[in-house]
């Protein structure tokens, strides 16, 4: 019984299995957000090795 569960959760994870490597299907993307009109950096902070904006 335990090693019969074991199998069929291999199996079906393998069915569900995808190549990392590939691109995602554009349906999947989100799209782009959007900058904001005027939008300007107003500072940063940290020291010279690290700036955080």
């Amino acid at each position: 019984m335990r090693s019969s569960a074991l199998v069929l959760l291999l199996c079906s994870s393998w069915a569900l299995a995808r190549d990392p490597f590939q691109p995602l299907a554009a349906s999947q993307c989100q799209a782009p957000a959007t900058v904001p009109q005027g939008w300007r950096l107003q500072g940063i902070i940290g020291r010279a090795p690290h700036f955080v904006a």
